[in-house]
């Protein structure tokens, strides 16, 4: 064989196991999470509530059949990358999750069979899980991961905001810092802003559906009257800059250091048939921007008269368009029919 006649054949050969290598590379599986991070940088994490491996009740009366479920979806094509059954529990329902900004853990709500709540824990590589705090609810975790949120109840009817550092480390959740921010004992949902500047909490009253939004300082300790007294509501979301923030279906813009004025930011949807015939009014609830700031994942619950006959997740805009039905999407990814959902939270799309 002639030298050039043998360095072509190598270069040949080097041409061909370069090529093969290229695409081994480029068609990973979507488990490996380098593959996910680097195949779309429209996909995000939504971490929800659900029945969709038992069909049980997962809703706001009973939640009973509640587990906790995760997924990564594509945001732009609307379909679901993967997905995955958190917890198993029989006796207790999960529900109300809070995320670490880099997915190590998640904490979450459990509501006892006694009806008392604490706060769970579950590592997501090694999937361990337990409780984290006794008697405490509606955790939340900051956009940067270090600081945790929650409500305690430290007597019967009687609930505190607390404030703590949290951070993960050797494979542990780590809290140190203990801060009680509320002292009238009627304090509820904490939500912490990007910048970890202010929280917003709900007060509740002795009035059903009566109470007051507040927003906190965490600098100054001064509190803005968000909601008008006897007009606040829980299960508020702020965007992902901290520009705005919402309760129900109303919310205020924070710009030059100062609220608006309160103004509409979700409509209801107003095909009262966009679930089923049975309807005879659709309605949203537990709403947290999902994606960006123009987007809501949210629970829409079918109702006849006064009566909710379901009410299931859905991805929405301001006008109350339909992005997509997320629940929809779910039970066909699993295959289980009569499930039900509610509660979840987003990550932001990767810019």
């Amino acid at each position: 064989m002639s030298k050039l006649k043998y360095l072509t054949t190598n270069f040949l050969i080097l041409l061909f196991i370069t090529s093969v290598l290229i695409t081994s590379c480029s068609t990973q599986t979507i488990g490996d999470s380098d593959a996910v991070a680097s195949e779309d940088s429209n996909t995000i994490s939504i971490f929800f509530a659900g029945s969709f491996h038992t069909g049980a009740p997962c809703q706001k009366y009973d939640g009973s059949g509640c587990d906790l479920y995760s997924t990564t979806y594509n945001f732009e094509t609307n379909e679901i990358v993967s997905a995955e059954r958190l917890t198993t529990n029989q006796n207790t329902a999960e529900e109300f999750p809070a995320v670490d900004p880099n997915n190590q853990f998640v904490l979450y709500q459990i509501k006892n069979v006694d009806g008392t709540p604490d706060i769970g824990y579950i590592i997501l590589k090694t999937k361990e899980e337990g409780v984290l705090i006794e008697n405490a609810k509606a955790p939340y975790i900051s956009s940067d991961g270090t600081l945790f949120a929650y409500a305690l109840d430290e007597a019967k009817d009687q609930s505190y905001i607390y404030l703590m550092d949290i951070s993960f480390s050797n494979g542990e959740i780590v809290l140190s810092n203990e801060r009680r921010i509320t002292d009238t004992g009627n304090s509820k949902e904490p939500i912490i802003f990007p910048g970890n500047l202010y929280l917003a909490y709900y007060e509740s009253s002795s009035e059903v559906q009566s109470g007051q939004t507040l927003i906190y300082n965490l600098e100054t300790t001064e509190v803005f009257e968000f909601s008008y007294a006897g007009d606040g509501c829980s299960h508020g979301s702020v965007n992902y800059d901290a520009s705005a923030y919402f309760c129900g279906t109303t919310g205020r813009y924070f710009e030059d250091n100062s609220w608006s004025e309160l103004t509409t930011f979700i409509e209801n949807p107003g095909d009262p048939n966009f679930f089923g015939e049975e309807c005879e009014q659709i309605t949203i609830g537990h709403s947290e921007y999902c994606g960006d700031n123009e987007h809501y994942l949210t629970t829409v619950s079918c109702k006849q008269g006064e009566d909710i006959l379901y009410a299931n997740l859905a991805i929405v805009n301001g006008e109350g368009e339909i992005k997509s039905l997320f629940h929809n999407q779910v039970v066909d990814y699993f295959g289980i029919e009569f499930a039900s959902s509610r509660t979840g939270v987003c990550s932001e799309v990767e810019k």
